[in-house]
């Protein structure tokens, strides 16, 4: 079996996993004839078994197919999916919602601090050049930036304070 990009129809971007938008979309899209024929295809490559049980080890259906990723969606490769029996299934998207968490509050939590620290350079420049300090900036923003830095070397890193 090929392992090519599926190029059944022009490729969309995909909604943000774990949104109402993706959920729909998932629905919509499992229910395709593409989506079933890749399905089949990874059964077969599976042999009908839980890809993820030891060889030989048996675990009971009924299989589903399983995204390891949704980089793809809709335009899936094999290697993108598994074959899992329900339990394993159920571990694999439990596993990927814990994953999605940490990684979503990763960058909110980096957004947050960037955010912090450009209202604290915006309060610096407004408090230094007044209120139109944004039209000086975007003139010259170099030597704002350069303003700023030294400001903060002299005073001390803004997340100390």
């Amino acid at each position: 079996m090929e392992d090519l990009f599926r190029a059944d129809e022009p490729e969309k971007p995909a909604p943000a996993y774990g949104t109402a938008e993706f959920r729909q979309a998932y629905d919509d899209y499992i229910r395709t004839p593409a989506w079933k024929k890749l399905g089949r295809e990874v059964k077969a490559r599976a042999k009908g078994r839980c890809e993820n049980a030891p060889l030989g080890a048996y675990h009971p259906g009924p299989f589903s197919t399983h995204h390891l990723t949704y980089e793809r969606f809709r335009h899936e490769r094999l290697t993108d999916l598994k074959y899992p029996c329900p339990g394993c299934h159920d571990m694999a998207d439990e596993k990927r919602k814990r994953d999605t968490a940490a990684k979503n509050a990763a960058a909110y939590e980096e957004a947050g601090e960037r955010g912090r620290l450009e209202a604290h350079k915006a309060s610096y420049f407004r408090t230094t050049y007044g209120p139109d300090w944004a039209e000086l900036y975007y003139h010259d923003p170099e030597t704002l930036d350069q303003d700023y830095s030294d400001w903060v070397e002299s005073k001390g890193d803004p997340r100390d304070n």
